[in-house]
């Protein structure tokens, strides 16, 4: 990963959660779909937390376009 932003959370909830992404040839994150048997919170603020700073993230161009993979949050306060 080159660039990966911190979710933007302000509450108390806390715990695990897992994106499932799919990057680009360019390294940008073109989905993010939440994988809650991986998860250990389904709180939708922490979810959307998650999928938004994922949707953010920006990983080395590459010549192969639709790579997959996940990106673990943990949120504690």
């Amino acid at each position: 990963m080159s660039d990966s932003p911190k979710p933007s959370y302000t509450g108390k909830s806390r715990g695990k959660v897992v994106m499932n992404v799919t990057i680009d040839s360019s390294g940008s994150v073109t989905s993010a779909s939440f994988e809650p048997k991986r998860s250990t919170t389904d709180a939708v603020e922490l979810v959307e937390a998650a999928r938004n700073a994922a949707l953010r993230t920006r990983f080395t161009p590459s010549n192969i376009s639709g790579e997959r993979g996940t990106i673990t949050y943990i949120f504690s306060y």
